[in-house]
């Protein structure tokens, strides 16, 4: 599986401050000291990651634009669930069971029905 490029100052010390995905090494530009991405380094330094200095081309690349403030996070892929696993795991424990569905709607929608769509999960009860 191909790990998840993270980018952004916040976006990346959010990552790091929290609890979910496994941060794997974090890229920052080359000759950049200014005092965001250097508390990003000792929050990175802090938590025993690898640390790479990179020339902003190559971050540029790796992100797909020029938008990454200077800061890429590598962590572990998102773990998805089979549908079935999910329905198990619920049968299990018991309780009550809700799952919100959302698609990409191909047509436009007039305000009138974005409404009554919101409201769709109601009548799931």
């Amino acid at each position: 599986m191909m790990a998840d490029l993270l980018y952004g100052i916040n976006p990346v010390r959010e990552a790091l401050q929290g609890s979910g995905r496994e941060p794997l090494c974090v890229y920052f530009v080359k000759g950049d000291t200014s005092p965001r991405l250097q508390a990003l380094i000792d929050l990175a330094k802090q938590k025993q990651l690898k640390i790479s200095f990179l020339p902003g081309n190559e971050l540029e690349r790796m992100a797909g634009h020029a938008h990454h403030q200077g800061v890429l996070l590598k962590q572990t892929p998102f773990k998805y669930v089979a549908f079935e696993d999910l329905l198990s795991s619920w049968q299990k424990k018991g309780g009550t069971l809700f799952f919100s569905c959302w698609m990409e709607l191909p047509i436009r929608i007039t305000l009138g029905q974005s409404c009554v769509l919101l409201r769709w999960p109601d009548v799931m009860e």
